[in-house]
């Protein structure tokens, strides 16, 4: 951190990646609950050396360095102190010729979260805005969640295989993994065994049972609400504009609370509904013969909600609400990836592996990844502004936000054509971007 960085968050005061502590002779308590924080959410600067004057802050320094930042250092790496080793990257500035020790504290491994005080769980604390907030109850389980090696979709559901299942489901599902190109036939298997092939249904002690991704994907109205009481997804059509104030009310909702293989073909038979084109689509795969002009961005952020949500989430349902200027898609869990690497190519740790999986084995998200990167460039074409994203990390939510603002008008192009300015349009886009 520069000393300009250093003076530009003064005058910005303290927000979610950067706290400032006085810690002139000794380190603060308050300084191990922003470590929690920082450690549990996304990282961040933990500044010694500035007090607090109100609503400003003033540069007093640190007087003993050697002491404080030995002190701090070496509690971080006390299993009494916090419940894993914090691995800081310390570094000492002078700004108006005082001394200020200046911690940069990772984001933790998901496996190590919740990252706690005292041998207590329970004070396990996030970073929201400029502030250290104990967990609440729910916030600490998702954490715990998270943190499990076994993934929640691999867990499995004492429920009776012959019982559990939609037949039809599982007839449309087989078809199109034996219609696509380059898969292993298991057309000669019987329902439980193709299941039991792809780790959806698993030996136990008591015989074989169905995992939960199972359920999630094939598994008939009353199994899936047995152990999931909120719907998948909730769709809502708005016939105005998202900043509209005093009004409501949908024009057209469908709520899907049934299993992923008929949740996708409702949520594109809702999108039909109002997609810009005619459409005809094909009865046996349920794809459109004839795609309207943001089928792939839309059919990618569709996708990513449902093999990527938190289903252990038994509260918060995902929605999509579709205003006459953007799409909002909000999703209970937050990807585990950095906003950074997100778009970058590669495989991603997911929260599904088995539906993920699942969705791929029949051409759903075959990229590697979360797919945001076929959003990306779909909606780019369109000559749309970028997508928004907001992977909330303190709140274990993920938000997708497609806008139909044009970034590129006519009488922008214009404009430049007039002035003599010649621009290729990747630079176009990021001159209109910073305007």
């Amino acid at each position: 951190m520069t000393e300009q960085e250093i003076f530009d968050l003064l005058n910005q005061h303290e927000w979610k990646d950067v706290e400032f502590k006085e810690a002139q002779t000794a380190v603060p308590k308050s300084a191990y609950e922003s470590v929690s924080a920082f450690a549990n959410t996304e990282g961040g600067h933990l500044v010694f050396g500035v007090k607090k004057d109100g609503s400003n802050f003033k540069v007093v320094g640190v007087i003993d360095v050697d002491k404080v930042q030995n002190d701090f250092i070496t509690a971080l790496r006390q299993k009494d102190k916090i419940s894993c080793i914090i691995d800081v990257k310390e570094d000492l500035k002078t700004v108006s010729e005082k001394d200020l020790l200046i911690f940069y504290i990772p984001e933790a491994n998901r496996s190590e979260k919740p990252v706690y005080l005292s041998g207590d769980m329970k004070r396990s604390f996030l970073r929201k805005g400029a502030c250290d907030v104990k967990c609440s109850d729910a916030e600490l389980k998702r954490l715990l969640s998270d943190a499990s090696k076994d993934r929640y979709d691999g867990g499995t559901v004492d429920y009776d295989i012959g019982k559990c299942f939609n037949s039809k489901d599982i007839a449309w599902y087989r078809r199109q993994y034996e219609e696509k190109t380059g898969t292993r036939s298991y057309a000669d298997l019987d329902d439980e065994e193709f299941l039991f092939q792809f780790g959806l249904i698993k030996e136990t002690e008591s015989g074989r049972k169905p995992t939960v991704a199972s359920i999630l994907l094939f598994g008939q109205d009353g199994y899936l609400r047995g152990f999931l009481p909120r719907p998948i997804i909730d769709c809502q059509r708005y016939l105005y504009k998202s900043d509209a104030i005093g009004i409501e009310r949908w024009h057209d909702r469908t709520v899907c609370d049934y299993n992923l293989m008929q949740t996708w073909a409702s949520i594109m038979e809702w999108y039909y509904r109002f997609a810009e084109i005619p459409f005809e689509l094909d009865p046996g795969t349920m794809q459109r013969k004839d795609q309207p002009v943001d089928y792939i961005p839309f059919r990618e952020a569709i996708v990513n909600m449902l093999i990527h949500q938190d289903y252990s989430d038994h509260v918060r349902k995902p929605v999509i609400q579709h205003f006459s200027d953007l799409t909002r898609f909000w999703n209970p869990g937050d990807a585990f990836a950095s906003l950074e690497d997100l778009l970058d190519p590669g495989e991603k740790e997911t929260r599904n592996p088995l539906i993920v999986s699942a969705f791929r084995r029949i051409g759903f998200s075959e990229n590697a990844g979360w797919g945001l990167r076929d959003v990306f460039k779909s909606w780019r074409g369109l000559g749309h502004v970028p997508p928004e994203i907001i992977n909330d990390k303190p709140k274990k939510s993920f938000e997708l936000i497609l806008k139909k603002e044009i970034l590129i008008s006519r009488y922008q192009r214009k404009f430049q054509e007039a002035i003599g300015v010649h621009l290729s349009e990747d630079e176009r886009r990021c001159v209109c971007i910073c305007m």
